[in-house]
């Protein structure tokens, strides 16, 4: 292994630079001076090992120094997990109520109906959970004739317990198949409570902005559909190369210049309409669509959500006359 070699290897299980001289490169590849087949040789070791000089090699005097180091990689904007997993919940992050084992079942009816739970985990420990009670165990015993005031009389052991990490679709899952699952710390401390109405809620918080962003859409392209000549559409197209047949092919931006044109506008007819108005309203749009397609879990914010709202009004007000 050559100098450059065992160099660029440091370099790359380091992530660090490494001090050098336009000298030592020359060196390396066999030269005493920087000509051009050096240069050219040490251009290629650089181009083939992700490397880079600063400053350049042929720059600065052959004995200055002189960094080699990692050419940057691109990196995501955002750095957050790949996977969503069931903590990102508030359900799973709310500590739930729950019951002993030996506790009476009068606490655990009591306990439900002052919450509005369905269910409670029945612990055997602080860090131990054995079972659940809920309303079906109750009714279900109560038809067989059980007639004890104990929590454990009442109990089903099957239940579903996962930590915080477990992927959202898996939990989502056996949710579906189950109703409920306990969400657990690491130690197995209880955490939270995630049900069928939970997951419910949390997908309308996701979903809602997708659909009215598509009603949105849909809306728009009835505004335009055969108003604009297909060589303007072709002509509003920002990606070079890229054939638009339809006015189903533009992107939400497209769109937007359509509008923004004095001469389009005309076409379109939305003579009593403000264009300036419209175009900041559908820009405002735009870029709420932007931080939707990220898919927080959190959601957008309501004045956002709000927003989509409106448009998706003003459009239909302006649709169904049309």
């Amino acid at each position: 292994m050559t100098t450059l070699e065992a160099l660029a290897r440091e370099i790359k299980e380091t992530n660090c630079p490494k001090k050098i001289t336009p000298r030592t490169l020359v060196a390396a590849v066999g030269y005493e001076k920087r000509s051009p087949g050096a240069c050219d040789l040490i251009d290629n070791f650089l181009k083939e090992n992700d490397l880079e000089v600063e400053p350049h090699y042929f720059e600065v005097w052959i004995d200055s120094e002189i960094e080699l180091r990692p050419k940057p990689k691109a990196k995501k904007r955002r750095r957050e997990d790949p996977i969503k997993r069931i903590g990102l919940l508030k359900a799973a992050n709310t500590k739930p109520a729950v019951v002993d084992n030996s506790d009476c079942l009068d606490k655990a009816i009591t306990l439900m109906m002052m919450n509005n739970y369905s269910q409670l985990p029945v612990m055997g420990g602080p860090r131990k959970i054995v079972g659940f009670i809920s309303w079906e165990t109750i009714g279900e015993a109560r038809s067989k004739g059980v007639d004890s005031n104990e929590v454990k009389d009442y109990k089903r052991e099957n239940i579903k317990v996962y930590k915080r990490d477990t992927p959202l679709m898996l939990a989502i899952r056996e949710i579906y198949c189950n109703d409920f699952i306990v969400v657990i710390e690491n130690d197995g401390t209880p955490c939270g409570i995630v049900t069928t109405a939970d997951v419910s809620s949390q997908f309308l918080t996701w979903t809602e902005p997708f659909v009215i962003l598509e009603q949105i859409e849909n809306q728009v392209r009835h505004l335009l559909d055969e108003k604009i000549l297909m060589e303007d559409l072709q002509k509003v197209c920002q990606e070079e190369g890229r054939k638009v047949n339809a006015i189903d092919d533009l992107t939400f931006g497209e769109y937007q210049c359509l509008f923004e044109n004095p001469k389009h506008w005309e076409r379109i007819g939305l003579k009593s309409v403000d264009r300036s108005l419209f175009v900041q309203m559908f820009d405002d749009v735009r870029n709420i669509r932007n931080d939707v397609m990220h898919f927080d879990p959190e959601g957008i914010d309501e004045a956002s959500r709000e927003k989509l709202k409106s448009m998706a009004n003003f459009l239909n007000k302006l649709t169904v006359f049309r």
